[in-house]
């Protein structure tokens, strides 16, 4: 939008307003002449509107204002008035909608010839961390066809009569695509093997699909790389490929280059193929590359730091299953990426040292991921110099393997966790925070200090977890989401201190072990905004696919 164009929307703007101001005017005077001439009180006279009602009875205003709420906040901008609820409806069915149950998706099946119209975003994927759990059936039929605004879909963990790219072939409007190819799904693609699927989705950005054989290269996964590779049609912004470690490297090699020019975020997770030369070339030629994430390859951590020195607005990278970081090719890394944003390492050796550096000489750092770590290792990353960076809002460690025997006394013990809460009581921008702890019994008395007898009275607990513990978290007002597993048994007056220290909380994690049920009874109460989830919907395998 051009200066003149701005201009001209203020002006008409101004216009509305001054017109509902003059007609307040008129009211007044109205009012004003009625009472002069000494009316009956039976009356009826129109209450003048004040300058705050005529700004929110403009449509294009209230628009505006309702776009800066949160979508848990839309429900209530509905219950306004009758305008409200007219702008905000579309608004708050333009999010994401996840429908993970059957009774979920049968619902939204039966509501969506009303809130079809307005869908932009449906994730029918599951959220368990059970790895055998068989893939649902679906069933889109009835969905598609009223929902003409669809830009992404995830249909992954999801099984169908026929492969997916197929059944969303009549959504042309698609921007974004997440699947999974499983063992039955084949792709039909002509009698001569020459039909370009993805023609269908001239507007597809993000492509994410993953896999499920890891034994043998399936007849079915053969088509689907087959049509990846002879596609001249495809123009993505976003590749995310999970579970394929018996592709051919020429095919991912011939994904990034040919969306060489569109290319900002490049996931290859469990793909575990060896980065030849002309793949290496193929990514230096991806100069918009922000996001990269890659299972461990041989010769990987060379070609990792010339990727971030050929790429230094790179801006999350993600590492999986890398044995071993040399220090000083981690440094160069971390210095070669000095906007970096997200890092997430996932059962990688030297977790610690490369974090550290990273943490180091990354200021912009605004979200970490690590799994695991051991508790020599915790006192290492908290431990030392504070952070470079500042403004942290992610900060999750999926599994601290705690055993009491690997600190060599109970002062080096009790350092570390106070180092720990002391570092991140810093990152006053936090808004997402979980620890997940691995202890043995009786872990929690372990932990604080001067508290290894299970003895301990509850007044002695209580005054511990005040000057050590959890309570110098506070200081975090914007958290939002908080999880500390298996750290500490939560008491009446753990949970109230929480409720009271954190306004903006939306999500608790939490072990049902470690709260009872008239804790969370109370939490629920009190706080029933705040969404209480179990450590059980945790997984370590879910990852972020479209940013």
């Amino acid at each position: 939008m051009d200066d003149n164009s701005i201009d001209s929307l203020v002006m008409f703007h101004r216009q509305r307003i001054a017109s509902l101001l003059k007609r307040q005017e008129q009211q007044r005077r109205a009012q004003h002449f009625l009472s002069s001439v000494s009316m009956s009180a039976n009356t009826t006279t129109i209450s003048p509107l004040s300058a705050s009602e005529a700004f929110f009875t403009i449509p294009e205003l209230v628009l505006t204002v309702l776009k800066f709420l949160y979508m848990e906040d839309l429900p209530q901008a509905c219950l306004v008035c009758r305008l409200w609820s007219a702008l905000a409806q579309p608004l708050l069915w333009r999010h994401d909608i996840r429908l993970e149950s059957d009774s979920q998706i049968q619902a939204f099946a039966a509501s969506v010839t009303i809130c079809g119209a307005w869908v932009q975003s449906l994730d029918f994927r599951t959220r368990s961390n059970e790895e055998d759990i068989p893939f649902s059936h679906i069933d889109l039929t009835n969905i598609l066809p009223h929902t003409p605004q669809l830009r992404w879909i995830d249909v992954r963990d999801r099984t169908m009569d026929e492969h997916p790219l197929m059944v969303l072939a009549p959504c042309s409007q698609l921007e974004s695509i997440a699947f999974t190819q499983c063992e039955d799904h084949v792709l039909d693609l002509g009698a001569d093997g020459n039909r370009d699927i993805f023609s269908v989705w001239p507007q597809l950005k993000h492509l994410s699909i993953s896999g499920t054989d890891w034994e043998r290269q399936s007849a079915a996964a053969a088509l689907l790389e087959k049509a990846l590779v002879d596609t001249k049609s495809l123009h993505l912004e976003t590749i995310n490929l999970d579970t394929f470690p018996t592709w051919s490297p020429l095919t991912v090699h011939h994904l990034v280059r040919t969306n060489a020019d569109y290319l900002r975020h490049l996931d290859l997770v469990n793909c575990r193929f060896i980065l030849h030369d002309f793949f290496e070339e193929a990514l230096v030629a991806a100069a918009q590359l922000e996001s990269f994430g890659l299972h461990k390859c041989p010769h990987a951590t060379r070609r990792l730091l010339q990727l971030a020195q050929t790429h230094p607005r790179l801006k999350r990278l993600s590492l999986t299953d890398w044995v071993h970081f040399p220090t000083d090719v981690m440094t160069q890394v971390a210095r070669a990426c000095p906007l970096l944003e997200s890092l997430e390492l996932d059962n990688c050796g030297d977790t610690v040292i490369a974090a550290r550096q990273f943490l180091a000489h990354c200021p912009h750092l605004r979200t970490l991921i690590l799994f695991p770590l051991d508790g020599p290792n915790v006192m290492n990353l908290f431990l030392g110099e504070p952070w470079v960076c500042k403004g942290i809002e992610k900060f999750r460690i999926k599994r601290i393997d705690y055993q009491p025997s690997a600190f060599t006394s109970t002062e080096a013990r009790d350092g570390a966790i106070k180092a720990m809460w002391r570092q991140l009581a810093a990152q006053t921008h936090m808004r997402s925070l979980l620890l997940q702890f691995t202890l043995p019994k009786y872990g929690a008395m372990v932990l604080h200090p001067d508290g290894d007898s299970a003895r301990k009275s509850q007044h002695k607990k209580v005054r511990i977890l005040h000057d050590d513990g959890l309570y110098q978290l506070g200081a975090l007002k914007r958290l939002k989401e908080l999880g500390v597993i298996r750290y500490c048994v939560w008491e009446f007056a753990d949970v109230e201190w929480m409720a009271r220290s954190f306004p903006c909380m939306k999500r608790f994690w939490y072990h049902r072990d470690e709260v009872p049920v008239p804790q969370s009874s109370w939490l629920r109460t009190h706080r029933p905004e705040i969404w209480l989830g179990p450590s059980e919907v945790l997984s370590s395998s879910q990852r972020t696919w479209r940013t």
